[in-house]
C-alpha cells in the first residue's frame, strides 16, 4: 500500500500468485485477478507515478506456466500505460515528505542529545535516533519498547517529528505513545505513565512516515517515545523543535 499523500516517484510490487517462489501446485492454482492487478494496483500507482512490479514465479525449467501466461494476456488487453509526464509535479521538490504534510521549522534541539532505553533493550549505535541523519537508525524489540531523551532543562516545546526506518512491514514503528514531561517518568508501563501527574500523553494510531508531526505544545524536560505492538520497531529518526519566542 502507499503511504498516504505521498505521490513521488517510486515503486510497489506484489505476486500474480500466491507468494513470490514457484511451487508445484501454481500450474492449476487460481491467480490474482485482472480486476485486482489493473483497478486495484496498476492504475492506483500509476495515477500517484508509483511502477507496479508483479511478481510471476518461473517453475523449475525457468519459464512461466500456462496460467500465467493466459492471465498476463488478459492483462495486456485491460490496461493502457499512462503518458509520460510533460512536468516534475510541485510535490516531488519536498521528497521524501508529502506536500499535504507541514513539517515544524526551526532548530532540532534533540540532535546530540543523551538518549536512554527500556532496561530489557539491547541497543547499538543508540545515538542514531538523534543523529540528525534519518537514514540512519536504532531497532528496539521487547512488549514494551521505548527510548527517551532528556534535553537537560524544561524548555517549551511545539512539536516533534518521528521518521520510520524504512517501509519494511516487520519493523516499521505502527502505534504507541509520545509522552511529555517535566520530572523523569515514574513507570515502564503506558498505562501508569497516562497516570502519571504532569505527564502529557499524544497517541500514535497508525504508522508514521517520513516524517510525521505531532503537535506536544507543552513544557518538558523529557520526551519518550513508546512503541506498544510488542513486535520489534526501528526508528530512524526523533526531531524535536522548540517554541518559538
Amino acid at each position: 500500500a502507499l503511504p498516504s499523500g505521498a505521490d513521488w516517484a517510486t515503486a510497489g510490487g506484489d505476486t500474480l500468485q500466491s507468494a513470490w517462489f514457484w511451487q508445484t501446485s501454481y500450474p492449476t492454482n487460481e491467480l490474482r485477478s485482472v480486476d485486482w492487478v489493473v483497478n486495484q494496483k496498476l492504475r492506483p500507482f500509476n495515477q500517484r507515478n508509483v511502477l507496479f512490479f508483479l511478481n510471476c514465479a518461473p517453475n523449475r525449467e525457468g519459464l512461466m506456466d500456462d496460467n500465467v501466461l493466459a492471465r498476463l494476456k488478459e492483462i495486456s488487453k485491460t490496461w493502457t500505460p499512462p503518458p509520460p509526464l510533460q512536468t516534475i509535479p510541485d510535490s516531488w521538490k519536498n521528497w521524501p515528505v508529502p506536500s499535504s504534510v507541514q513539517l515544524f521549522k526551526g532548530k532540532n534541539i534533540a540532535e546530540g542529545k543523551p538518549v536512554r532505553f527500556a532496561t530489557n533493550q539491547t541497543v547499538k549505535s543508540g545515538n542514531n535516533v538523534v543523529d540528525g541523519n534519518p537514514n540512519t537508525s536504532v531497532d528496539l524489540a521487547g512488549k514494551v519498547a521505548w527510548m527517551e531523551i532528556d534535553f537537560g532543562e524544561v524548555q517549551p516545546l511545539e512539536g516533534l517529528h518521528i521518521w520510520n526506518r524504512f517501509p519494511a512491514k516487520n519493523v516499521i514503528f505502527e502505534q504507541g505513545f509520545i509522552f511529555v514531561s517535566d520530572q523523569p517518568f515514574q513507570s515502564d508501563a503506558p498505562a501508569m505513565l497516562q497516570q502519571q501527574a504532569g505527564v502529557k500523553a499524544i497517541a500514535i494510531t497508525e504508522p508514521p512516515g517520513y516524517p510525521t508531526p505531532y503537535p506536544i505544545h507543552a513544557s518538558g524536560r523529557y520526551v519518550r517515545v513508546v512503541s506498544t505492538t510488542g513486535t520489534p520497531v526501528g526508528i530512524g529518526e526523533v526531531e524535536v523543535f522548540a517554541k518559538t519566542k
